[in-house]
């Protein structure tokens, strides 16, 4: 299994071209990313990637995804 460490999301979602006041849509397997290093459960990986989304696009970003039920 892979693991990363938050601020590494975060600095690859500005590399790639994110930047605050932005939208971000979020659809992947993050188990294929890896898992947060920090993280002791399943909610804090889930935690760990939407908390390092928001320090990139900021509160005048918006970030959306799936929810299919």
């Amino acid at each position: 299994m892979n693991f990363v460490e938050a601020s590494e999301i975060s600095k690859s979602l500005e590399d790639i071209g994110l930047s605050p006041g932005e939208v971000a849509f979020v659809h992947s397997d993050i188990g294929r990313i890896g898992w947060v290093k920090s993280a002791k459960t399943r909610d804090d990986v889930l935690r760990g990637y939407v908390d390092a989304i928001f320090d990139v696009v900021g509160d005048d970003g918006t970030v959306a995804s799936l929810s299919c039920t």
